[in-house]
């Protein structure tokens, strides 16, 4: 299980951290930030492919049916954590909450072009098609966490080299293996 001691220094050594791709935030930080949280990553729950219905597919132009995700997690007998890496997403929190409102009311028309609306979208249908009530959005700067209890919400929200370490880590623990088993 990870602590505040074993995250605090990946954070402290990547403060100030210049990132020009996904891949770069994806294995200098999301990763060593899932290992220290104490998730076991291998082939089997990372770069996973999701099947897609063919509305869905059609909507978001994926001629296969099939979609991408960074990180599919699941503890044993626990509830499956959806995780997306993004470069420099930044969207303002109000714009999510305003999208999530739609993404809820089952209205995804705002959601077919490329960009942020798309990359929530994807990442909150991903996790509901496979009963995942919970999901995560990390990109070099914060970290949004979304359950879902009959709809889709923010739970926890943290800039990761702002905010105070407890604050971060408090959002990174529901992200770890025991909190996910404990939501069955």
């Amino acid at each position: 299980m990870g602590t505040l001691e074993g995250v605090a220094p990946v954070l402290s050594k990547l403060r100030g951290a210049s990132w020009s791709r996904e891949a770069e935030v994806d294995g200098g930080l999301v990763r060593p930030l899932l290992t220290t949280l104490g998730w076991e990553l291998n082939s089997s729950n990372t770069e996973v492919w999701t099947r897609l219905t063919e509305d869905m597919a059609r909507l978001w132009s994926y001629p296969s049916g099939r979609m991408r995700r960074d990180y599919v997690l699941s503890p044993e007998a626990g509830q499956v954590l959806h995780v997306e890496v993004k470069l420099s997403w930044g969207t303002p929190s109000s714009d999510v909450q305003l999208l999530l409102a739609q993404i809820n009311r089952n209205d995804w028309d705002d959601t077919r072009s490329d960009g942020w609306k798309k990359d929530l979208a994807l990442l909150l249908w991903g996790a509901r098609s496979q009963n995942g009530r919970r999901a995560a959005l990390v990109d070099e700067n914060r970290l949004l966490i979304f359950d879902w209890e009959g709809s889709w919400k923010v739970t926890a929200q943290a800039q990761l080299f702002q905010d105070p370490p407890e604050a971060v880590y408090a959002a990174l623990r529901l992200l770890e293996p025991a909190a996910l088993a404990r939501m069955v």
